[in-house]
């Protein structure tokens, strides 16, 4: 149990009555009733909390899954989620729903938490990138659902033993920058893909899941307004949805409707694509979910040693604080007395020495953040102007930023062919900026769709701190080719 607790990030699952072949075979009453207590008493004696997450009948006697979760009150488990789609299929008012635990009125009410500009109010759609929280304890319950008081992020993360970060992405085209940000700089482990039921798949969606797949994410299908559309029309979608998925290589799915279903998917979320019903409105499928969000494990590996690294993806000036940065830990950990070098600075490779105010995680003040965890940190002495996203904080004074690069590139969709000096957008976790192609190092000095050849990039304006086997997109208005950094240069 301790292995397992270890490989799962502090929680494990079991399945008790299952053969070791995966035949259901089932357990007798009495045989379930000590297995069960043998595996309570197992996570008590670890300073565990066990719960039964869903039982269901074998072939001879019953079967059970059981959650085991260490208790630990100085940490959690987060699990982060990118929501995309296309545009008016749900994913705010879905956000909304889950997180406020409130069901929508059917005209928007459920989405305005999720908002950040009075534009975006008064319209109705996202343009910016949104995050909220849901929280679940050690016992599964969701800690959101309170009708005592309102909880901000303070008391959900306190109460929280796994923490699900949603990061709402905008569903319109012309905001393609934020939507790649969303699944690459956010660093989710699963992408949420919705489509409205009574809805045509738009180009965005298949635009979005062609990003996701691309990047290999863990795909989540929500199948929204259920309510409204009639059931003949709900059979042709998912139909459609099939052969969809079929033509990203996604031939593997399962519609997620009773516990049983959602156990199964869980165990083999890398290779097959739940499909989830919901009604924002009536409520429906919205448990079902909230029980598989409960269950589903963290992807990530952090290495929370060695030399430390945050990636800075947004900035800010607060009055009376002065420049703030937010972003993520990649490596390592971080304190308020941690010696820092931020870089790398516009026109320059090196880093310079750096100090930092205070720190907070979740909207909550901290002393220490350890790798995947976000953070905001307040730089000392430190203009908003001089900082930017793609920057990096580190404890190496000898990290430098990097002009060239070559990545293994392949085209996924051009019209023309692309030689040298071609300059699309390289967009990675750190990277967002114009970069010219040097050479193709092929057969042939262009590449088309469907072509893979290493080909080196020259970045116009500025240095980047780049690493290799990083991720790379590039796109024009809207995404042409994915690859991975395989040499820093110069």
């Amino acid at each position: 149990m301790k292995w397992r607790l270890l490989e799962g990030h502090g929680e494990a699952l079991y399945e008790i009555g299952v053969e070791d072949d995966g035949y259901p075979l089932g357990l007798s009453d009495y045989d379930m009733d000590c297995s069960i207590a043998n595996l309570f008493s197992m996570a008590d004696g670890l300073n565990c909390e066990a719960s039964i997450v869903c039982e269901r009948k074998g072939k001879h006697g019953k079967i059970a899954e059981v959650l085991v979760r260490e208790i630990r009150s100085d940490e959690y488990i987060d699990v982060r989620i990118s929501v995309a789609g296309g545009v008016d299929s749900g994913k705010s008012t879905l956000v909304g729903v889950l997180t406020e635990c409130d069901l929508d009125d059917g005209h928007g009410l459920a989405r305005l938490s999720c908002f950040n500009h009075q534009h975006e109010l008064n319209t109705g759609r996202t343009s910016s990138l949104g995050i909220q929280i849901l929280g679940f304890d050690s016992k599964g319950k969701c800690v959101n659902d309170t009708s005592l008081y309102d909880m901000d992020w303070g008391d959900i993360i306190e109460d929280s033993y796994k923490v699900i970060s949603f990061y709402d992405l905008p569903g319109h085209q012309k905001y393609i920058k934020t939507i790649v940000s969303g699944m690459t700089s956010c660093i989710p482990d699963y992408c949420f893909i919705l489509v409205g039921a009574n809805m045509e798949i738009t180009s965005e969606t298949h635009e979005h899941l062609k990003l996701a797949t691309a990047l290999k994410l863990p795909i989540i299908i929500i199948l929204t307004k259920v309510d409204i559309a009639p059931h003949e029309v709900i059979e042709n979608k998912l139909n459609i949805l099939y052969e969809v998925l079929g033509r990203y290589g996604l031939d593997k799915w399962s519609i997620v409707g009773e516990e049983e279903t959602l156990m199964f998917v869980v165990k083999d979320i890398d290779t097959v694509v739940p499909i989830f019903m919901v009604s924002n409105v009536t409520g429906q499928g919205i448990d079902i979910l909230k029980k598989f969000l409960n269950v589903l494990p963290s992807r990530l590996n952090w290495d929370d040693t060695g030399t430390s690294k945050f990636l800075i993806v947004k900035t800010f000036d607060v009055p009376d604080v002065g420049t703030v940065v937010g972003g993520t830990v990649i490596n390592g950990s971080i304190g308020i007395d941690t010696p820092l070098y931020l870089g790398p600075e516009s026109g320059q490779v090196n880093f310079n020495s750096v100090e930092v105010k205070n720190i907070h995680s979740n909207r909550i003040p901290v002393r220490v953040v350890k790798a995947g965890q976000s953070a905001t940190f307040a730089l000392k002495d430190i203009a908003r102007e001089d900082v930017r996203k793609g920057m990096i904080l580190t404890t190496d004074p000898e990290l430098t930023g990097s002009w060239k690069f070559e990545a293994v590139l392949t085209i996924l969709q051009n019209s023309n062919e692309i030689r040298t000096n071609y300059q699309p957008v390289v967009q990675g976790i750190s990277i967002r900026q114009c970069a010219a192609i040097e050479v193709i190092l092929g057969k042939k000095n262009y590449l088309q769709k469907g072509d893979t050849a290493t080909v080196r990039f020259r970045f116009l304006y500025k240095p980047e701190y780049i690493e290799e086997g990083m991720k790379i997109i590039i796109r024009e208005n809207q995404l042409k080719g994915i690859g991975a950094i395989t040499k820093v240069l110069e």
